[in-house]
């Protein structure tokens, strides 16, 4: 297998030279990132509980949607949000 391009090793070659990349295999990696839907979602970091140390657990946005304004305000305010803000929706695991 020849050796996978990167965008930048692409940058500085000419139209033929990227047709032959592309003949021989070379931008399969990089055709195939460039391919994937745009990711929104932004970096993180889940909270810590202060009163076991453990990391606060994560709810999406079914869990929002079922809570009324109260819980939802508690959860907020305790970071159980802190992915969905950034743009993560968190599946829930199956009773």
């Amino acid at each position: 297998m020849s050796e996978q391009l990167t965008a930048e090793d692409v940058v500085g070659m000419t139209e033929w030279q990227i047709n032959e990349a592309r003949r021989e295999g070379r931008l399969d990696d990089l055709t195939a990132q460039l391919s994937k839907p745009p990711s929104h979602a932004l970096p993180f970091t889940v909270p810590t509980d202060p009163a076991t140390g453990q990391p606060v657990p994560q709810l999406g946005a079914a869990a929002l949607a079922a809570m009324g304004p109260e819980e939802a305000t508690a959860a907020i305010r305790a970071g159980k949000f802190a992915a969905l803000s950034a743009g993560h929706d968190v599946q829930q695991a199956g009773p």
